[in-house]
């Protein structure tokens, strides 16, 4: 699933046209921008309910992915919550693993 930013027009056309349908991509696809979206959160305050709807509407979506997913960050809840909600995953990943 390619992000907004990254579509080429021809992309960004054929997405709008599926937009209004009931796929299962378009949902996660969609579920995937919102997620992405809590990182534009200042505090956890702000972003951890916007957090908790968000895994409610991933964890009822009848999306094996999406349910996966969110059961997976529900493990680490805390670990999402803490630290700096600006930062990158790929950021903290790297200074995991140097």
């Amino acid at each position: 699933m390619k992000n907004d930013w990254n579509r080429t027009e021809k992309q960004a056309r054929v997405f709008d046209e599926l937009r209004s349908s009931k796929l299962a991509t378009v949902r996660a696809t969609h579920m995937k921008s919102v997620f992405q979206d809590l990182f534009a959160c200042d505090t956890v305050e702000e972003a951890e309910p916007l957090l908790k709807q968000w895994y409610f509407w991933a964890t009822h979506s009848r999306i094996p992915a999406m349910i996966k997913a969110a059961k997976t960050i529900k493990k680490h809840w805390a670990a999402c919550c803490a630290g700096s909600l600006r930062e990158s995953v790929t950021d903290r990943w790297r200074r995991s693993t140097a």
